[in-house]
């Protein structure tokens, strides 16, 4: 006959060892709920508010890599095309809303400060600093279309009749300019 009991001692010892090892635990909870509570973590598809709370982050695609340093101002017409300046040396981009790049037009000015966009889809740019407004036409050629004879120009706007306004620095001037280019 075959002796089990050093066995089934073995065993029962193996099993009050694994239960020794065992701890039961407890649930514990921790609230992060100020914005301090969150400063050292990496946060990543989330935005954290000023008041503390969280929320999912708005996506980014990058739509044009350009030679410019710096992309000043962004406007899209009504066909979906996106116009992109920048500087140094003043440059307007346009994307397509195909995807297609190019580089609509060059200036002799540093930068293109700012775009408008009109009904009919013209074009407008503003450059700076001595700057000039030049309209890009249909055949994407720029062609000077008011001239503030100010330093600056740090934006412009259309409004429902097609009048330009043209902010100017220095002085502070805001300058009306009508569809013939008359300010």
């Amino acid at each position: 006959m075959i002796n089990l009991y050093p066995r089934a001692v073995a065993r029962t010892m193996a099993v009050l060892a694994c239960a020794l090892t065992v701890y039961g635990g407890e649930t514990l909870f921790w609230r992060q709920s100020r914005q301090a509570d969150f400063e050292k973590a990496t946060l990543k598809n989330v935005a954290l508010r000023n008041d503390g709370r969280l929320s999912l982050a708005p996506s980014f695609t990058e739509l044009y890599d350009s030679a410019s340093a710096f992309l000043w101002s962004v406007a899209r017409d009504s066909k979906g095309n996106v116009y992109a300046g920048g500087g140094p040396g003043a440059k307007l981009y346009r994307i397509t809303a195909a995807g297609a790049k190019s580089t609509v037009a060059e200036f002799s000015e540093l930068q293109v400060q700012s775009i408008a966009i009109g009904a009919q889809d013209q074009v407008f740019v503003a450059t700076s600093p001595d700057g000039k407004v030049y309209r890009i036409g249909a055949d994407g050629k720029a062609s000077p279309f008011y001239d503030p004879k100010t330093k600056y120009i740090w934006a412009i706007a259309l409004d429902a009749r097609g009048e330009l306004y043209v902010a100017t620095g220095g002085g502070g001037e805001i300058h009306r300019v009508t569809a013939a280019g008359a300010g």
